[in-house]
This record gives C-alpha cells, structure tokens and sequence, in this order.
C-alpha cells in the first residue's frame, strides 16, 4: 500500500506538469475576496486524467527516469518492477546510499537491466504540425512497429534488456527472444511502465525471486 502510494504521488507530479497551473479568477468581471470570512475551505477529491491526459502522462514516463525526474540518456536501465532509470542516476545513489525508499529494491548494478530498444527510423526530434507538437516516438516495437508513445503496453525481457510490445509476445510466441536469440521464462517479462495492479504483481514476483536466491544461497553454504 505504501508503495502505491508513493507510486500514485510520483504520477500527479509528472501530470502536474503536464496539466501546468490554472487561473483562479472568476470570468463574471468581478473581484475575488481575500478575506478569510468569506472564503469557505472545501475539500475536493483530485480529479481523475482524463483518456488523453493518461496517455500524454504514460508517454512522460518513458521519457523521464523514475528516481531524478529528468531526462532519460544512454545508457537507460530499468528494474524487474518495471520503472526506467538513467544508469548514472542509479549509480550515484548507490554510491551515496541515498536511494529513495520506493527504489529500496535495487542494491547493486545487478538489479538492474540496459535496456535495448528498437529506434525508430522515422523519429524526427522536435518536429510539428501547424503548431502542435507532434512528435514520434524514438523507439518502436521492431515486430509490430508499434510506437513506445504511451498508449501501448510494452515489455522487457530481463535476461537481455530487448523491449517488445505486448501485443508482439502474445501473437509471435517464443522462449526466445526475437532480437538476440537469448531463451527467456514468463517470470523474465517485465512489464514497462505498467498499471499499478502491473507493478504490484511485479514487485511481488521479486520478492519470490530474491527469497528463492537467498534459500538457494543458504542451501550451497553448507
């Protein structure tokens, strides 16, 4: 719970962003009053992203590491759980001892992959359309041709770091992995990025992970 918590805040500061602030002010030409007597307090739920805000903050999280916020730069990683980071970022925190809580699961180098994408030949940095940006994607699934833009679930093999969409796994099965060859097991496939109920699966299946080595760590001592 306390992690889709944290989870849930790392998501309303990156649509925060992508939301940016609004006016107040009423549209009627009068004044809003500042004294306390005739303001009332009223707590109101935070409103859900609507369809496109879900896919503009989807898209926000490919293109930001999980931990600094900034820009994601070669060489990206990401964890088992699912979240993308700059290799340096993770490498600085561990240096420092200073990795935030939500990230507790990475102690080393090895609980993290590079991540190998796709490019996207037709990727064009900056481009737009009579004014609105509309930018595509810089990776894409190389069997569907999909584009990593938010608005598909994509997957990583956590024996190799190749990314594929999850519409490409389902309908070209294999134990291997399309690009390299490396074989690869369910539990390998990482979902990127995914729904909470995605990283909460995830997270759980680690934890096995990581008891599973420790027991087998114990059993070779003796």
């Amino acid at each position: 719970l306390k992690q889709s918590t944290q989870t849930k805040e790392a998501d309303e500061n990156i649509l925060s962003q992508i939301v940016g602030k609004h006016c107040n002010m009423g549209c009627d030409g009068g004044v809003c009053p500042n004294n306390r007597e005739y303001m009332v307090t009223l707590k109101k739920p935070a409103p859900k992203p609507d369809a496109q805000q879900k896919i503009d903050l989807n898209s926000a999280r490919w293109r930001m590491c999980a931990i600094s916020q900034s820009s994601l730069a070669n060489p990206i990683v990401a964890c088992r759980i699912g979240y993308l980071y700059n290799k340096d970022t993770v490498l600085q925190k561990l240096l420092e001892k200073s990795m935030p809580s939500q990230f507790s699961h990475i102690r080393s180098l090895k609980d993290v992959v590079e991540v190998r994408f796709h490019l996207n030949p037709d990727f064009i940095d900056g481009s737009t359309i009579e004014g609105s940006v509309a930018q595509k994607s810089q990776y894409i699934c190389p069997i569907t041709l999909m584009e990593i833009n938010g608005k598909h679930r994509f997957c990583m093999l956590a024996t190799c770091g190749h990314v594929f969409s999850e519409r490409a796994l389902k309908e070209v099965p294999s134990k291997s992995c399309h690009e390299c060859g490396k074989a690869f097991t369910s539990d390998d496939v990482v979902v990127i990025n995914g729904e909470p109920d995605d990283i909460d699966t995830q997270r759980i299946r680690l934890e096995d992970r990581k008891a599973k080595e420790k027991a087998e760590r114990e059993i070779k001592k003796k």
